[in-house]
């Protein structure tokens, strides 16, 4: 499982227009966000808040932290607060869209879709988006034409394949679904593919039944007491509900059974991080890089961490390895924070 971490944030890092002391609110909020403290991260925006109320980009990142926290509607609210001051800001459409169909307004979800490509019409997500949408209308065609679209934008786009491999199953045209379902399968699978829609990722497991998720993984254990993926993912589902010292326990037990899990390491470290045990955190972080040299997504994060624990140098040159490495969220953070 790739960590699912919001590119939403890093998006929109470069945004300015606010005075100094409410950008730096802002900034380390979004360096919380990236390492899923979203609580954290919505203090430091509220603080943004106070000093300038007019801030559309602090609206839009804690929009984006209360839908990760399945606050929707509270996240539709600030997401329309961020149009009043910003209206042709594309990503807050994009995501009180998101908000919308969570909470069952496809109708007006698709109206904020349609606006967002207005507005921007060169963003492969939008189209992955509406096309959802799209098919939650039963407007298949239109939907198998915006998964086309988003695919022509960005042939990496693994989510796009896999829907429009599900729509053709339904449209019963199974030869071509099968396409798709082996290349989304092909992409997923390439570690070389670091080219991840995290907030699709992200959006998508946030709304999904995390208890009937935890009872699957629990029933895999007990059949198999020695798969160390299964504890992998319990751990994660555990994360999403918030129950992190059980995460750590179940990433634990992962890296008992296998001590090389560079990935066991990595999101054990992040669970820690949210229980404010640092240093174990960082040695988590460092465990897995030792463990796998080449593992971005610990680099990118270990250099958040940094960040945020004010060592500057050393966190720009672990984002600068995850930017080497081939991670492309690193790329917007090094732009921002290290220049």
């Amino acid at each position: 499982m790739k960590a699912p971490f919001l590119v939403f944030f890093v998006l929109m890092l470069s945004l300015n227009g606010f005075s100094q002391t409410s950008e730096d609110y802002c900034k380390r909020g979004n360096l919380k966000a990236i390492l899923r403290d979203f609580r954290g991260a919505i203090e430091d925006y509220n603080n943004a808040l106070e000093l300038n109320s007019r801030n559309a980009n602090a609206y839009f990142f804690r929009g984006v932290a209360k839908l990760n926290l399945q606050r929707n509607s509270e996240a539709i609210v600030d997401f329309t607060r961020s149009l009043k001051h910003k209206p042709k800001f594309a990503e807050a459409y994009l995501n009180r869209g998101l908000a919308k169909y969570y909470v069952h307004y496809t109708k007006n979800a698709l109206d904020d879709f349609n606006k967002a490509i207005d507005i921007n019409s060169s963003e492969a997500v939008l189209y992955y988006c509406r096309g959802n949408t799209k098919a939650a209308l039963n407007d298949f065609s239109g939907a198998f034409e915006d998964y086309t679209k988003a695919i022509e934008i960005d042939s990496l786009f693994a989510a796009a394949y896999d829907k429009r491999g599900s729509l053709l199953d339904i449209l019963q045209i199974e030869s071509f679904s099968m396409s798709d379902y082996f290349k989304a399968l092909t992409l997923e699978l390439n570690p070389q593919n670091t080219h991840v829609y995290y907030e699709v990722m992200l959006t998508e497991s946030i709304q999904q039944d995390h208890i009937a998720e935890l009872n699957n993984y629990s029933r895999a254990i007990e059949i198999v007491p020695q798969n160390a993926e299964a504890y992998l993912k319990r751990g994660d589902v555990k994360c999403y509900l918030h129950q992190y010292d059980g995460a750590i326990s179940d990433y634990s037990k992962a890296i008992n059974l296998n001590p090389h899990h560079a990935e066991a390491y990595c999101h054990r470290g992040l669970a820690r991080y949210q229980l404010q045990t640092n240093n174990e955190a960082l040695a988590d972080f460092d465990k897995a890089i030792i463990i796998n040299p080449k593992y971005a997504e610990s680099y990118y994060f270990r250099g958040t961490f940094k960040l945020l624990s004010g060592e500057h140098e050393s966190g720009c040159r672990d984002l600068q390895k995850a930017k080497e490495l081939g991670f492309v969220l690193a790329d917007k953070m090094i732009q921002i924070y290290c220049q």
